[in-house]
């Protein structure tokens, strides 16, 4: 039967035809169900760690996981080929030190570029306030971010200690793509500018 409700043409079925649509629902979802099952692996990709893409970063020497915070971070350390010279790469290479506190890929992240070396693990005012990723950049020539033979003093630069930030950024920019934040603190903060 058909009936006129509200400007809009509707189907009653007669009992009969109402025992013929539960049938094509069952089957409906029967046939959704089974495509679900057959075709969900195909579906899901799988998704890298976060030791996985840091472990494929370019310029990355080494990578250890050194604690899983109670706040839901895991704190890794880095270990980056910088130029002792970005203006001149044939001067030879350091290893410098970058921590990285990973929350996950959605969140923001926030880079602090120290003025030194790196003093502590916790998480920076901003990263706390914002739920972020933190990348902390040791300062170049300090602690253990320095060359293996003597220290080049003339290349300890506002110039080269940016270029090392940035190419730290660049690295991890293609696994984040929510919104940076960049601090620092003394000479980190300069570079940082």
């Amino acid at each position: 039967m058909l009936y006129l409700t509200s400007n809009f043409l509707t189907f009653a079925p007669s009992l009969h035809n109402r025992s013929t649509m539960d049938s094509m629902k069952r089957f409906v979802f029967a046939f959704f169900a089974l495509f679900m099952i057959l075709f969900s692996k195909h579906v899901t990709a799988k998704l890298p760690t976060v030791g996985e893409v840091l472990k494929n970063i370019p310029n990355v020497d080494s990578v250890h996981l050194l604690k899983i915070t109670d706040y839901g971070t895991d704190v890794y350390e880095l270990w980056f080929q910088q130029p002792i010279d970005h203006q001149n790469p044939e001067f030879g290479h350091f290893p410098q030190r970058v921590i990285f506190e990973f929350r996950s890929f959605q969140d923001p992240v926030v880079v602090v570029l120290e003025g030194y070396s790196v003093f502590t693990l916790k998480l920076s005012e901003p990263a706390r306030m914002f739920f972020a990723n933190q990348i902390t950049i040791e300062h170049r020539f300090f602690s253990k971010s320095r060359p293996n033979d003597s220290i080049p003093w003339s290349k300890l630069n506002i110039f080269n200690a940016a270029a090392d930030q940035h190419a730290v950024i660049q690295s991890f920019k293609p696994y984040f793509s929510n919104k940076w934040i960049s601090t620092g603190i003394s000479k980190g903060g300069q570079a940082t500018i």
